[in-house]
């Protein structure tokens, strides 16, 4: 059976559809990180279980702003979109350094929604970090004007490390048993918005980022290595499709023997595609519809 590969021309496509005619980057590869970016800045309208943190039970705002959490609560359990929650910069092309350094997302905490359609501002915030299926609330803390370290605060990650340690113990670095410097929470800062990492000490322990920290173009890194795992997958699937003349599904059926009887017959090829279905790219076969693999754009920091 031979095989025609439109995912190339697919995946440009996609890219072209999701961030416009002329996207920021140059080259394929650079572009679906801009897309996963884009694809990481608002959560997704799916379904979530919800653990809460020690450091979130202990919060004295959690009665004050009940409402607002009730309705974030109820969107994450129903797949309701929480976009009007979150910052009106998932609108822009500002990025969300807190969120591509940590992965942590922050929430405005009432119900009240505005013209523009996101939620009344408030001063304290929600931090929340996610797994494929899971919501973790971290702490609600303070931000605006006099709070700018908010974005910092190592206190959140030590709320991380308190109730779920198997989130953070991967983070730490063996056999290191301190750093040659220190910075202030304002040099970290500082360092973040110029695309430099900066380790995390907690009680004299060093942890990497809970989001795997920022490259020098201030993205994440962790969308870089999702984008670089897909087009690698992307290519060894074509390969193996184009050398072996058919391709085995994960339920062990033969992608040949899917494709309709007149095409089998015929000798027609198959035909390999790429669509984009809310943040899960799928790789398929158009003529049987059957699907070869798939990627959730969707970069949770929670295995």
């Amino acid at each position: 059976m031979k095989f025609i590969d439109q995912t190339s021309q697919n995946l440009k496509d996609i890219i072209t559809k999701e961030l416009g005619a002329k996207p920021k980057s140059n080259t394929v590869s650079m572009s679906l990180i801009d897309l996963i970016a884009q694809k990481n800045k608002v959560i997704p309208a799916r379904q979530f279980k919800i653990e809460k943190s020690k450091a979130f039970e202990r919060s004295q705002y959690k009665l004050e702003y009940q409402d607002g959490l009730r309705a974030i609560e109820r969107n994450l359990r129903n797949g309701i979109s929480n976009g009007p929650h979150q910052s009106r910069g998932t609108k822009t092309d500002r990025m969300d350094m807190m969120l591509n350094d940590w992965g942590f997302y922050h929430l405005h905490l009432t119900d009240k929604i505005e013209n523009d359609g996101f939620v009344k501002r408030t001063g304290p915030i929600l931090f929340c970090c996610f797994s494929k299926d899971t919501c973790y609330f971290i702490d609600i803390i303070p931000h605006g004007r006099g709070h700018h370290l908010v974005w910092i605060n190592i206190e959140l990650i030590k709320a991380l490390k308190e109730s779920w340690p198997h989130i953070v113990e991967p983070l730490r670095f063996k056999n290191v048993i301190g750093l040659a410097k220190s910075y202030s929470l304002t040099e970290k800062l500082d360092l973040r918005k110029n695309g430099i990492n900066s380790p995390i000490e907690i009680d004299g322990e060093i942890f990497m980022a809970p989001g795997m920290g920022v490259s020098t173009a201030k993205t994440a890194i962790r969308y870089t290595h999702r984008a670089s795992g897909i087009i690698r997958q992307l290519k060894e699937i074509v390969k193996t499709c184009n050398a072996q003349g058919d391709f085995v599904l994960d339920n062990g059926i033969h992608l040949s023997d899917t494709l309709p009887r007149k095409d089998r017959y015929s000798g027609r090829p198959a035909i390999l595609k790429l669509r984009l279905e809310d943040t899960v790219l799928i790789l398929y076969e158009e003529r049987s519809g059957q699907m070869l693999a798939c990627t959730d754009l969707f970069c949770s920091i929670v295995p």
